[in-house]
C-alpha cells in the first residue's frame, strides 16, 4: 500500500502533467491566431486560407499521420467500406486527443444514411481560440476560423487514409460540433454520398 510520500508525488506528477499540457495547449492555440493575424494584415485572406488548408494540413500529415500512414492503409484494405468508416474515426478519436480530449466528446453514432457522427461537446479548441481573440483584440477574426483552417484540415488528413470524406457543424447550443464522417463514390466524375441518389459536391471540410 502507498504510503503518503508516495500518493503526494503521484498526485503532483499528475497536476503538472496537467498544467504542462493546458500550457502547451494554449500556446498552440496562441501560435495558430497570431499566424492567423499575420497573414491576413500581411498578405490578405487567400494567403491565410492557403497556409492552413494546404501546407498547415501538408506539414501535419508530414509529421503525424505521415509516419503510420503506410500501416493504417495496409490494416484496412480488407476491410469493408463502412469498417473502414469506423476505423477512421476510432482514429480521429484516438489520435486528435491533443485537440480534443475523451471527456469532451458526446457521443458517437451511426445515422440512417451511414454516415458516422461524433460530436464534440464544449470543444475546448474553439473555446480558447475565443479567449484568444478576445485578449489579444483581435476584433476582425472570426470564431469560425479555427474550425476551418486550423482544426478540420489536420482532422481530415485521418479521414483520407481510408477515403472517407469529413464535414463538420458547429452547434451553438452545445458549444461545440458535429464531425460527419461519409463514404463516397463517383457518378460522371462527381461525387455522391453513399445511399445519396443525386451527385453532390466535393467537401472541403470548411463549413
Amino acid at each position: 500500500m502507498a504510503d503518503i510520500e508516495e500518493i503526494e508525488e503521484m498526485n503532483l506528477n499528475e497536476w503538472n502533467l496537467k498544467t504542462t499540457y493546458k500550457v502547451a495547449f494554449q500556446d498552440m492555440i496562441q501560435q495558430r491566431t497570431t499566424m492567423m493575424k499575420f497573414l491576413l494584415e500581411n498578405y490578405g485572406i487567400d494567403a491565410m486560407e492557403k497556409f492552413f488548408l494546404e501546407d498547415n494540413p501538408a506539414w501535419a500529415e508530414e509529421l503525424k499521420v505521415g509516419r503510420i500512414k503506410k500501416a493504417i492503409v495496409k490494416a484496412l484494405s480488407h476491410l469493408a467500406p463502412k469498417q473502414i468508416m469506423n476505423k477512421v474515426a476510432d482514429m480521429i478519436i484516438e489520435q486528435a486527443q491533443y485537440l480534443v480530449p475523451l471527456e469532451k466528446i458526446d457521443y458517437v453514432k451511426t445515422d440512417e444514411k451511414n454516415m458516422k457522427i461524433v460530436r464534440v461537446k464544449k470543444c475546448p479548441v474553439r473555446r480558447e481560440f475565443r479567449k484568444t481573440l478576445k485578449k489579444l483584440n483581435f476584433n476582425d477574426m472570426s470564431e469560425s476560423w479555427i474550425c476551418s483552417f486550423a482544426c478540420v484540415p489536420v482532422l481530415a488528413q485521418y479521414c483520407q487514409v481510408g477515403n472517407i470524406s469529413l464535414l463538420q457543424e458547429y452547434d451553438e447550443s452545445i458549444k461545440g460540433c458535429y464531425l460527419k464522417l461519409f463514404l463516397e463514390k463517383k457518378v460522371d466524375g462527381e461525387l455522391m454520398k453513399e445511399g445519396a441518389k443525386e451527385p453532390v459536391p466535393a467537401e472541403d471540410g470548411r463549413k
